[in-house]
């Protein structure tokens, strides 16, 4: 259901969840702070794709650690969804996520396994 246009759904999914309810995960805020001319030209050919084909794959969402509904995979998806007027969308559950905190996990490997910062250069 949407105020815009009609948007088709082609694939599987488990639920329906309210738009409002799915929280873009912590991470993906970093990830999407530098915006290129490349990456607002795939938005618009993915939004151009949804809006005209339909949605093809359910984003993945879980229950977080203090039960709030994270998008894990399909940010881009479920952005355009919102930004078109979608009320609802399909989703698939990242069950392997639920109740955990992954960025909590994510420092806990970066400190037991520290990346080093130095090449080796070859002339």
């Amino acid at each position: 259901t949407t105020n815009g246009p009609t948007i088709k759904f082609n694939g599987k999914y488990d639920d329906l969840i309210a738009i409002g309810d799915l929280y873009e995960h912590d991470l993906n805020k970093d990830y999407r702070k530098f915006v290129t001319p490349d990456s607002k030209e795939k938005y618009n050919s993915l939004e151009k794709e949804i809006l005209v084909d339909g949605l093809n794959e359910a984003p993945k969402v879980f229950y977080d650690d203090t039960n709030v509904i994270k998008v894990s995979g399909g940010h881009t998806r479920t952005k355009i969804l919102k930004t078109n007027g979608a009320k609802f969308v399909p989703v698939i559950w990242d069950r392997s996520l639920n109740g955990k905190n992954p960025i909590q996990k994510t420092f806990v490997v970066e400190l037991a396994y520290p990346i080093c910062c130095t090449q080796n250069v070859v002339d």
